[in-house]
C-alpha cells in the first residue's frame, strides 16, 4: 500500500447470484461514495439527487465519470479543519496528490499513471505540466 493512500486504493467487490455478472476488474476506479448508490439501483430504489456516487455497476455511467477526489486526514486531532494531510483526485489513470499547504508544507504535489505505475515511483508533476493543472483545478472548483 503506498502511504499517501491510507485506504483509498482498496478492493472493492459487489456479489449477488443472479443480479451481478462476476467479473474481476483492476482498472475501474471507484469510491465507497459509490457502494449506495449502487446498492440502491440494484433493489430498484430510486437514487437521491443529494447522495455522492454513481452506480459502478452500470458500464454507461462509469464511462461518464471524468475524475472523483478524496482526502486524507490525521487520525487523531482536535478540529477537522486542522486535520487535512492530502487532497486527491483520480482521473484515470492518473492521480494528483495535493499536500496540505499547512500539516504537509514541506511536500511537493505529485502527478503518477496509477495504472502504469501502480507503486508511485515515476511522479510526472514536470513531464506531464498540462494534466498537473488541469487535475489541480478540479480541487480548486
Amino acid at each position: 500500500m503506498i502511504l499517501k493512500e491510507d485506504g483509498m486504493r482498496t478492493p472493492i467487490m459487489y456479489k449477488w447470484e443472479g443480479k451481478i455478472d462476476p467479473k474481476m476488474d483492476e482498472e475501474t476506479f471507484t469510491s465507497s461514495l459509490d457502494i449506495i448508490p449502487t446498492l440502491l439501483e440494484l433493489v430498484g430504489i430510486p437514487v437521491p439527487d443529494s447522495i455522492d456516487g454513481i452506480n459502478i455497476l452500470d458500464e454507461e455511467i462509469r464511462q461518464k465519470r471524468m475524475h472523483f477526489t478524496g482526502e486524507i486526514y490525521q487520525h487523531d486531532f482536535n478540529e477537522i479543519n486542522e486535520s487535512l494531510n492530502y487532497q486527491i483526485v483520480y482521473a484515470q489513470p492518473y492521480k494528483l496528490i495535493l499536500p496540505d499547504s499547512i500539516n504537509k508544507s514541506g511536500e511537493e504535489i505529485q502527478l503518477y499513471n496509477v495504472i502504469e505505475d501502480p507503486f508511485e515511483e515515476n511522479e510526472l508533476s514536470l513531464v506531464l505540466p498540462e494534466k498537473l493543472r488541469e487535475l489541480r483545478s478540479v480541487i480548486k472548483n
